[in-house]
């Protein structure tokens, strides 16, 4: 190191009160040692250790020999014996200055560095810095996508009509409590029905069929309310080098500006895991999603309901009177166990419906129910290091 460079790196570190100068008298006492082995007392007028201290107030106090004017400035910096220069290659890593950092190779197959800027979707967006004035891209974050709002219910049953009924004959058993003697279809439709003889004076029992045919319009509602992210990420790159040095591969860039993310990141397309090297911290936003929901279809089922009306029981074949004035009665549709009557000599030998109404007819309704979700795509995996 010149004497020079060693001056101005004590003044620097703030280690002796004055600069050690280039004294003549030192030179000459140099020059006469070398000639005849004498020394002067002025020659010691600055000490070669930088110690302000070590100088007597007259000449004839001076004892340092002139041995003590050999001593070479590049290897004695004073009592701190850390280097002031800030060489690199002495001292250990040196800062990047003001405003930048050292950031590690960007890894093969990654774009970076880049700096990012997390906002609210609804508020304005960054503009990129000067430092990193390229936008690298936009991408999103907490998608926002509330199920699918669904409604389903039928229309009027359309068409339903009673269907087939069971007819029971319970003989003698005027309450009808026990298993029935025998039972007979009685269809809806109008048409009769012969039956085996009974005897007049039995009892029977029809109960209520139920409907048959017929069906409902459903009606649904589909509602898919709007979908979107509520964060931003703004990503910028494009950075150039700063200045200072940094250890190894490491380069200086530029420190990410406040309203930027204190992080340094490389980036690149995909769900993807974090290279080795310095950049571990991961996080994945999205360009876009896809939306999938939606509602299950509505439906309707059968129509259901009660029925209501008789079944004529006829003494003659055919559901005619058979010589006998009138038929041999009506019995009610879940009215219980009830008697026909007609004369001794008439049994009953058919039956039909009579008057039937459909009542309370509707349709159960099926599906309208959410389906489906919104999920974020075209992802870009950013992995950063804290700055």
């Amino acid at each position: 190191m010149r004497l020079g460079h060693w001056c101005g790196a004590l003044a620097l570190a703030g280690s002796v009160a004055g600069c050690l100068t280039p004294n003549p008298a030192l030179t000459d006492s140099a020059g006469d040692t070398e000639g005849d082995g004498s020394s002067t007392g002025s020659a010691t007028s600055g000490s070669p250790t930088g110690n302000p201290t070590a100088t007597t107030n007259g000449p004839s106090s001076t004892t340092a020999s002139t041995e003590a004017t050999t001593v070479d400035p590049d290897t004695t910096v004073g009592p701190d014996t850390d280097d002031p220069s800030g060489d690199t290659e002495t001292t250990g890593p040196a800062a990047c200055g003001a405003g930048n950092v050292c950031a590690p190779e960007v890894p093969a197959g990654w774009a970076g560095p880049v700096v990012w800027a997390e906002t609210a979707t609804a508020d304005p967006q960054p503009a990129c810095p000067d430092a990193y004035a390229e936008l690298a891209f936009n991408a999103f974050d907490d998608l926002q996508a509330p199920p699918a709002e669904c409604s389903c219910d039928c229309g009027a049953a359309v068409g339903a009509g009673c269907a087939a009924m069971t007819l029971e004959l319970h003989g003698s058993d005027s309450i009808c409590n026990g298993a029935p003697d025998e039972t007979f279809t009685v269809v809806s439709t109008g048409a009769c029905n012969n039956l085996p003889d009974a005897p007049s004076g039995q009892y029977w029992e029809v109960a209520d069929p139920g409907l048959s045919g017929g069906e409902c319009e459903p009606n649904e509602s589909v509602t898919v309310p709007t979908a979107g992210f509520s964060q931003t990420s703004t990503v910028c790159g494009g950075a150039a080098p700063g200045g200072g040095e940094c250890m190894g591969a490491e380069t200086c860039v530029a420190a990410p500006p406040e309203e930027f993310e204190s992080r340094l990141c490389v980036w690149q397309e995909g769900d993807l895991e974090c290279p080795a090297g310095g950049y571990e911290d991961r996080f994945v936003r999205h360009a876009d999603f896809t939306d999938a929901r939606n509602c299950t279809t509505c439906t309707c089922g059968d129509p259901e309901g009660s029925c209501s009306g008789t079944v004529i029981l006829w003494p003659g074949s055919n559901c005619t009177q058979g010589g006998q004035p009138g038929s041999a009665g009506a019995i009610d549709l879940g009215g219980g166990c009830e008697r026909a009557i007609t004369s001794s000599a008439y049994p009953v030998t058919a039956a039909e419906a009579g008057t039937l109404t459909v009542e309370d007819a509707s349709c159960s309704p099926a599906g309208g129910v959410p389906t489906g979700e919104a999920e974020p795509d075209e992802p870009y995996t950013l992995c950063c290091m804290s700055v």
